[in-house]
């Protein structure tokens, strides 16, 4: 009953003549008492191959630059498109059929597809 009157300030008057009291229902002190502790949030991302959602940690970002470069990002911080890929088995598949191209918003010439073949396994 009283779970709906969190933080509602009570007054009980006496019968006989002593002081009145004050309470408060559901007080701070109490709230933070029972509070479990919170999930930490852990961002997923698709892999634009395969389609599967894993933690972002766990996918390699391509970005491209505001300025139209490509380039892995290792930190998956760097400004521009982005698109996430799981693995090697992956990135044989987002190359071959244009998926990581389609997710830049360009097509990727032979000598970026070449470069990125490289930087691939630093990654």
């Amino acid at each position: 009953m009283a779970a709906g009157l969190a933080g509602v300030v009570v007054a009980v008057a006496p019968a006989d003549d002593s002081q009145a009291s004050i309470s408060t229902i559901g007080s701070q002190d109490h709230r933070e008492e029972m509070q479990l502790p919170r999930k930490r949030h852990i961002p997923e991302r698709t892999c634009v191959a395969c389609g599967d959602k894993k933690p972002k940690p766990a996918l390699v970002r391509v970005a491209r630059s505001p300025q139209g470069t490509i380039s892995i990002d290792p930190t998956g911080k760097a400004p521009g498109r982005g698109a996430y890929i799981c693995g090697p088995d992956c990135w044989d598949t987002a190359l071959g059929r244009g998926r990581l191209s389609r997710s830049l918003g360009r097509s990727l010439s032979v000598s970026e597809l070449e470069t990125l073949r490289v930087e691939l396994p630093q990654a």
